[in-house]
């Protein structure tokens, strides 16, 4: 995403039967990046991460401390909305 910022996030939910619903997000890659600039976005994200028990994290990762001073292993970022389209379908028993 970085060697290319347009990205398409597409999102999947199953409904009773056979049914389902899609949405398409298309927007702009914009990393949060480790700097002063970026502090308060990187702060607001990981706040809004805390809020959901282990379904980003990778396996049994758990992210360390880490001071202000060193640098955070961590890539956050945004998806800049630029379109959203979405199809459903419904069961038809």
């Amino acid at each position: 995403m970085r060697a290319n910022e347009n990205v398409c996030l597409q999102i999947d939910q199953h409904g009773t039967g056979k049914g389902w619903t899609s949405i398409v997000v298309d927007g702009r890659f914009e990393e949060f990046r480790d700097t002063d600039l970026w502090r308060n976005e990187r702060l607001h994200a990981w706040s809004l991460l805390q809020k959901h028990f282990d379904w980003w994290e990778i396996g049994a990762l758990k992210p360390q401390a880490q001071s202000t001073a060193s640098a955070s292993e961590h890539i956050l970022y945004s998806i800049f909305v630029r379109e959203v389209t979405g199809r459903t379908a419904l069961s038809v028993e």
